[in-house]
């Protein structure tokens, strides 16, 4: 903190002078450094470097968040202070209380404006996009909004020093428009809200501008806190609708986020309400920064409660009457019974039957009794659904699913041979009697029948050397089932060769051979893979020290095994 000392000028203003002085005589200079002005209340600061005196420079210093601010002094004036936000991520929460004489605010962040307020008494208080927001009480003699719209101002700049608002010794011309930026009401001493979204660590720094152009006293007052940046407190809710009645009955599968107004009045500092749930004059957003603000419509915040949403604010609360009908859940519209049993139930709707579900002859609708439910196909549980026909919502059902029969199967291969080596790693559905599927069954991927499975290849058992099935047809129609062949037998051989080359090759290769013995024979039909996908092709091969194979035909049989010698 600076101290205050002695010093002597060599001009009658600070502004002017080319050195300090320690002396009157103006014969020792005084050390280098910074000097305040002697005004006391005028925050002008020069550098005297080598005996001479710098240019004019204001001193501006950061006011850590958190931290209230209470002002009761100057006159009309706008101030200005600089915020040290910190490195969290989160919402910045103002808290603003103009009291009676109205004032305009105005903060900036990462070089965007922010002016909207809002009160638990008052709600949203809506600015022209990057003008002050003038708030504050009516009936104030010669500070009435007419006073204030249309026209200018010049007031003295104020700026904030750590401790006290200092005076620049500069104006500002402060030019208020016509309308949309003078909001204000009966009562005054209450404090208003503002929130700015802050989703990173930087920048650091809001600055805030408060402004009095209303000379009705030597004083100007007016309390603030800005509140460190933090995630704001969550609410579960519905998807946005339309009406509070469609809110009502929603299904309420939404994670949404609002900011605590204070109630506090007076010179007292703010503190947050201890509301759980939105409440009127809250504002409301889909994330925790407050970087998006909730759509115009409904939104059910407890049991029988809905927030209606206007501006990024709660307008109003109603509650939820009790239904005339019966709800239930269930899936919304299909064009067919599969589909529906393939649904999700996420809905729900309203009958006028008695029992818990809707029944054959009773009438259905999507709302308590307003809007009559669509044609169509619809899931009411796991195992049954219903149908609406007649465009009167009239109820037919519920109906039990008539299943698929479940089979493990391997995953879908292009040939025979790629199956019936797969493991069963997928469980598939058959509209059959039996366990396993048979040819004309059609195989589906869902027990609701309502997708068929595509055309290929599926093993479908292990027993034995295993079972596959074929399906085509492009509608999951079973062509045939058919057993996997014996599991083809590994040999060492030499690459195919000549016969005069043969016998003086070496076992290099592994191949494949389908007969019963360890070695294949004449027969004998022989694979480079072990699907037996590519038979050898028409050459001599070595299979032992003395002994080669010689495959003719084109198909990978071989037509003899002879010794070398």
């Amino acid at each position: 903190m600076a101290t205050d000392t002695t010093y002597y000028l060599d001009t009658s203003l600070f502004s002017t002078a080319t050195a300090v002085w320690t002396d009157a005589a103006l014969t020792v200079k005084a050390a280098d450094g910074w000097y305040q002005s002697p005004t006391e209340n005028n925050q002008i600061y020069r550098q005297q470097t080598g005996g001479t005196l710098g240019s004019a420079a204001n001193c501006q210093c950061a006011l850590a968040c958190g931290t209230p601010i209470s002002v009761s002094q100057h006159g009309t004036g706008s101030f200005v202070s600089d915020i040290d936000m910190g490195s969290a991520a989160g919402a910045i929460i103002i808290y603003f209380q103009p009291y009676s004489t109205p004032d305009g605010i105005l903060a900036t962040y990462n070089s965007t404006t922010y002016n909207t307020l809002t009160s638990n008494t008052y709600g949203v208080e809506l600015a022209t996009s990057g003008q002050l927001n003038f708030i504050g009480k009516t009936s104030v003699t010669n500070c009435e909004a007419t006073d204030l719209q249309g026209n200018s101002f010049t007031v003295s700049n104020y700026i904030y020093s750590g401790s006290d608002y200092l005076a620049t010794g500069t104006n500002t011309s402060i030019s208020i428009p016509g309308s949309g930026t003078v909001n204000l009401n009966a009562t005054g001493d209450l404090y208003y809200t503002m929130v700015i979204p802050k989703p990173s660590a930087t920048p650091d720094t809001l600055q805030l501008q408060i402004v009095n152009v209303c000379d009705l006293a030597p004083l100007t007052a007016f309390d603030y806190k800005v509140v460190c940046a933090t995630a704001l407190p969550s609410f579960t809710t519905n998807a946005v609708e339309t009406t509070a009645t469609l809110a009502c009955n929603a299904i309420q599968n939404q994670t949404y986020y609002f900011v605590k107004n204070s109630s506090t009045t007076g010179s007292n500092p703010p503190v947050a309400d201890s509301n759980t749930v939105p409440q009127v004059g809250n504002f409301v957003f889909s994330n925790n920064t407050a970087g998006t603000a909730l759509t115009n419509g409904f939104y059910k915040i407890a049991p029988s409660s809905v927030a209606q949403v206007a501006d990024g604010v709660v307008s109003a609360i109603t509650s939820c009457s009790s239904p005339t009908n019966t709800p239930y859940t269930s899936s919304t519209v299909k064009v067919s019974d599969p589909l529906a049993c393939a649904s999700t139930i996420d809905q729900t709707y309203y009958h006028d039957g008695s029992l818990a579900e809707p029944q054959t002859g009773d009438t259905a609708w999507s709302d308590d009794g307003v809007t009559i439910l669509t044609n169509g196909y619809y899931k009411i549980s796991a195992t049954a659904g219903i149908q609406i026909t007649g465009g009167t919502g009239n109820v037919l059902g519920p109906s039990s699913y008539a299943l698929g029969t479940s089979f493990s199967a391997s995953s879908l291969q292009a040939n025979s041979a790629n199956a019936c080596v797969q493991s069963l790693t997928l469980t598939l559905y058959h509209n059959g009697g039996a366990p396993l599927p048979v040819a004309t069954n059609i195989i589906y991927t869902d027990a609701c029948k309502s997708t068929v499975a595509g055309d290929g290849y599926y093993k479908i058992s292990t027993t034995g050397n295993g079972t596959y099935m074929q399906v085509s047809g492009g509608s999951g129609v079973v062509a045939a089932v058919t057993s996997c062949p014996a599991p083809l037998t590994s040999f060492s051989s030499s690459v195919g060769t000549t016969f005069g080359l043969v016998c003086s090759q070496s076992l290099t290769e592994t191949y494949y051979h389908d007969g019963a013995g360890a070695q294949p024979q004449a027969g004998d039909t022989c694979y480079s893979d072990a699907l037996g996908s590519t038979p050898l092709t028409n050459q001599h091969y070595l299979i032992t020290g003395s002994n080669f194979m010689n495959i003719t035909g084109g198909a990978g049989v071989i037509a003899s095994v002879d010794p070398c010698s």
